[in-house]
C-alpha cells in the first residue's frame, strides 16, 4: 500500500462558513487564485489512507467538542498557503487534543500547531501581500466574526500533484466534533 499526505481539517459551523466563504471566493477570483472551503489545517500527515486511518479520525474527533477559536488578527505570511489569513488563538483543549493527534498518528511532517484559517493562496510578492492585507483590514473590521465556531474534522488529501493541485484536493470522509449525544 502506498501512503500519502493528508491533512486534518477543523471546518467551521455553517454560520460562519456562509460569512468567510463569499470573501474566500471573491478574492479567489479577483486574484485567479483556487477555491477551497474556509478551513484550519490542524494536522499533517503522510500514511497509508485506508480504514485504520479513518476509524482513528472518527476517534480523535469524538475527542474534540466543537470548538470556538478567537481571531487575533488578520495578516500574510510568508508562503502560498499562507498568502492572506485570520490568526486564531490557540486554547488549551485545542492543544490537548492536538498532543493525542501526535500520540496516535505520529508527526512524520514535524508539524506544529499554529491555527490560521486562509482567506487566498495566490504567489503574492511580500509588497502585494502587504498591500493586500492593509486593504483587507477594513472587511476584517466590519464584517469578519471575532470568534469562528468549528463543529466538524475532515481527512483531506491532495491531488496526484500534491498539495498545489488544487483541483485534485479531495474531502475522504467527515465526522462532527464531539461525543454523541446521549439518547
Amino acid at each position: 500500500m502506498v501512503a500519502w499526505d493528508y491533512a486534518l481539517w477543523l471546518l467551521p459551523e455553517g454560520e460562519a462558513t456562509a460569512l468567510l466563504a463569499p470573501r474566500l471566493n471573491a478574492l479567489a477570483d479577483e486574484f485567479a487564485a483556487p477555491h477551497f472551503a474556509p478551513h484550519v489545517t490542524a494536522y499533517g500527515g503522510r500514511a497509508v489512507i485506508d480504514a485504520g486511518l479513518t476509524a482513528i479520525c472518527a476517534r480523535l474527533a469524538r475527542a474534540l467538542a466543537p470548538t470556538a477559536l478567537e481571531v487575533s488578527a488578520l495578516t500574510r505570511g510568508d508562503f502560498l498557503f499562507q498568502t492572506l489569513f485570520l490568526a486564531l488563538n490557540t486554547t488549551l483543549p485545542l492543544a490537548l487534543w492536538f498532543e493525542q493527534v501526535l500520540s496516535d498518528l505520529g508527526n512524520p511532517k514535524n508539524y506544529r500547531l499554529k491555527p490560521h484559517l486562509s482567506l487566498l493562496y495566490a504567489p503574492l510578492d511580500d509588497a502585494a501581500k502587504q498591500v493586500l492585507a492593509e486593504r483587507e483590514q477594513a472587511w476584517f473590521a466590519q464584517h469578519c466574526p471575532r470568534v469562528l465556531c468549528f463543529d466538524r474534522l475532515a481527512l483531506v488529501t491532495p491531488g496526484a500533484g500534491g498539495w498545489h493541485d488544487f483541483d485534485g484536493w479531495r474531502e475522504v470522509a467527515a465526522w462532527p466534533l464531539g461525543e454523541p449525544a446521549a439518547p
